[in-house]
This record gives structure tokens, sequence and C-alpha cells, in this order.
């Protein structure tokens, strides 16, 4: 195993987001992903193989009657378990995957490039992964509607419809939840921000499916 590290100069992006930094980023998702497919990093796991009790989060509240959920989850349970459960077949893929961009994992740095930092759940799967498991928190600290980030990313904007769906009805289940876990230790607000991005992720789930 090898550990690189660099001290880098440069900002992380304003929040709230603004529409030409998220572009900027969403733009260089593109680039780092045309040069890194197929994936060059032999053995790295999928995203399914890395991920695999992450995606079954509606599931999980099936067996958790008391669980507070917002209501359009409540009336709609078993449906996105179902639903969810086709996420792994949905996202195979050969590019390589960042799995965890948000703000916070994003630089600016003193030329303008984008920095993406730190690379713990690196995988391989299918290009719009990226972006569209930060769109949830874009939507949160004040940014566009995640579907902009979909329109705004050529494989996001091409990718099968229904196949994004699912991974989004997924994402949702997932913040949902995670958020109401205990929190662990030293990471006290890790359930709130969690909540924050499942409220995002319920909408657009919501949207997507058009299930009342």
């Amino acid at each position: 195993m090898a550990v690189v590290l660099e001290d880098i100069e440069g900002t992380h992006p304003h929040l709230p987001w603004r529409l030409g930094e998220l572009g900027r980023v969403l733009a260089a998702i593109e680039r780092f992903q045309a040069r890194f497919t197929p994936c060059p990093v032999p053995g790295l796991p999928t995203v399914a193989e890395r991920h695999r009790d992450v995606f079954n989060g509606w599931a999980r509240l099936l067996d958790d009657p008391e669980a507070e959920l917002p209501d359009w989850a409540r009336r709609n349970l078993l449906k996105l378990a179902e639903r969810e459960r086709g996420c792994d077949l949905v996202l195979a893929g050969d590019t390589l995957l960042h799995c965890d961009l948000r703000a916070d994992n994003l630089l600016f740095d003193r030329s303008g490039d984008v920095v993406f930092l730190d690379w713990p759940s690196a995988s391989r799967g299918i290009a719009w992964f990226d972006p569209l498991v930060m769109a949830p928190s874009v939507a949160m600290q004040a940014g566009p509607d995640p579907e902009w980030v979909v329109e705004h990313h050529a494989g996001a904007r091409d990718g099968d419809p229904e196949q994004i769906t699912t991974l989004v009805v997924a994402m949702a289940g997932y913040f949902v939840q995670r958020s109401l876990q205990p929190a662990p230790p030293g990471l006290p607000t890790l359930r709130r921000f969690q909540a924050a991005q499942g409220v995002a992720a319920v909408n657009w789930a919501a949207a997507r499916t058009g299930w009342r």
C-alpha cells in the first residue's frame, strides 16, 4: 500500500454554492473521468463491492416500524425498498470514482484547477455516480436543485433515467436510515448532516418517481 500526501494551497467552494464554481467542479469531474476510464487501478473494488451495506436503507427501515420517517417515505416504503434492490446492477462500470464528493472534499488550487481530496472510498463504476452522490449535499448547501447537476454533467445527462432514479431512491434510503442512528464517536454532527442530505434526497426521489 502506498500513501501520497501533498500540501495544497487553495480554497473550498463558496457556500452557498455559486453556479460558476459548481459548473467548474462538474467539468473537472468530466475531464477526470475521461482520463480514468477504464479504471487504471488493478483490483479496485466496484461500488457494489465496497458499499454493499450502503444501498439498503429502505429495506432496513422496513424492519424498524418505530422509525420516524417523512410521510411520503412511510407511504411508499415497500416500493422504495423494492426499487433500491436493483441499485447494484445499475452502478456497474469501469470509471475510477471518488464516491464521496462534497464541498469539503473539493479544493480550488491557486491556478484555479479543481483538486479532489480524501479518497478512502475510491471504487470503480458508472461515470454518473460521483456527480449524483454529490447532488443532495449541493442542494442542502443552498445550491441548485439536484436535477441541475444531472443536466450539467454529460454522463448523467445521457444516462438511463430509470437507472438514475434507482440510485436516487437508494441514496435517499441511505441518508434517512443512517441519520436515525446514534452518532459515531468523535463525529457529533454527522447525523444532522446526513439528515439534511436525506431531506434533499427524499424530495428528489419523490419528484423522479412521481409516487404520491
